[in-house]
């Protein structure tokens, strides 16, 4: 996971560099009223679909499949992100999402479904209008199941990712 992470902030080291020195007169910013998709590292949503409603205001959700041996885990997480102000190209963020996990009994074939509510935030960076690189972490995450639920306070589950909107 830790080669990962250093991978993905080299190429957003690289990429920042290429930017400033090739795109003076370009000017990227949030994409608006767009399709995108996107994957992430750091957490068992690797992938996600998204849509900018506004430039401000992006909604989708992240999915995710754990293959074992005697029990599958599928997940599936609908959030709302909200972009602060920031520069054009770089853009603070706050996040909330509703992370859905089924399957995950432990020794039974049983699945059992559990639910959570995120709270956090990150930033991202537009390398171009369609496309910005991404991270952020959880500072609560809510449990909503009767059984188990948790509540962890924290700087919870750090992620990294990239995301394309189509024009």
């Amino acid at each position: 996971m830790k080669k990962i992470g250093i991978l993905v902030l080299g190429i957003i080291a690289s990429t920042s560099i290429c930017v400033a020195q090739g795109s003076a007169g370009m000017s990227p910013q949030s994409p608006e009223n767009q399709l995108g998709l996107g994957f992430t590292a750091g957490q068992p949503l690797g992938a996600h679909i998204a849509y900018a409603i506004t430039a401000a205001i992006h909604v989708g959700t992240g999915v995710g499949i754990q293959l074992e041996s005697n029990n599958n885990v599928v997940y599936f997480a609908p959030y709302f992100k909200l972009l602060l102000k920031g520069t054009k190209e770089f853009k603070p963020y706050l996040m909330v999402n509703v992370p859905i996990m089924n399957g995950g009994g432990t020794q039974t074939t049983e699945s059992s479904t559990s639910v959570s509510l995120n709270i956090g935030g990150g930033g991202e960076y537009f390398i171009t209008p369609n496309f910005g690189l991404f991270g952020g972490l959880s500072v609560l995450s809510l449990g909503l199941s009767p059984t188990p639920s948790r509540t962890l306070i924290g700087l919870l589950s750090p992620y990294v990712g990239i995301e394309w909107f189509f024009e």
